[in-house]
């Protein structure tokens, strides 16, 4: 049984990634898990605001992870405080991941993106996990 990991940091907006990791389940023998990632450093603020930001995607995910579970897809919900490299590379070693699906940052976080490439090339050194980014589509191409 293929083990896909859908890693979510607590400032993503689309879950595209949920979306993607479920519908690769409708045609595929998986177990996801879907591991929410709270980035714990000075820049984050108090811990009463890590909270709020954790409570409206839990919101969010709930409803497909229900909807997946619904649908007898093998679902599982993890929340994680710490680097969201670090703990993607424990998740993915611990549980035996084969596949790792992320969001792709959005156009506005320049300096996340540019750190995509090292960050999955660590992943996949660590781990040799399979990487998938889920792009959002550009449904005005200029």
């Amino acid at each position: 049984m293929e083990r896909i990991l859908v890693g979510i940091e607590e400032k993503s907006t689309d879950l595209l990634s949920v979306i993607y990791a479920l519908n690769l389940a409708k045609r595929m023998d998986v177990k996801i898990s879907v591991l929410l990632i709270i980035e714990l450093t000075a820049a984050c603020g108090k811990p009463e605001e890590a909270s709020q930001n954790e409570f409206a995607i839990r919101k969010r995910l709930e409803k497909f992870i229900l909807d997946g579970r619904s649908e007898g897809t093998a679902i599982d919900f993890f929340v994680a405080y710490g680097s969201f490299k670090e703990e993607l590379i424990k998740f993915i070693q611990e549980e035996k991941i084969s596949l790792l699906v992320v969001d792709s940052p959005f156009p506005d976080r320049i300096a996340g993106s540019k750190k995509l490439p090292a960050l999955f090339g660590e992943i996949k050194l660590r781990t040799h996990c399979r990487i998938e980014v889920v792009h959002k589509k550009d449904i005005n191409p200029s």
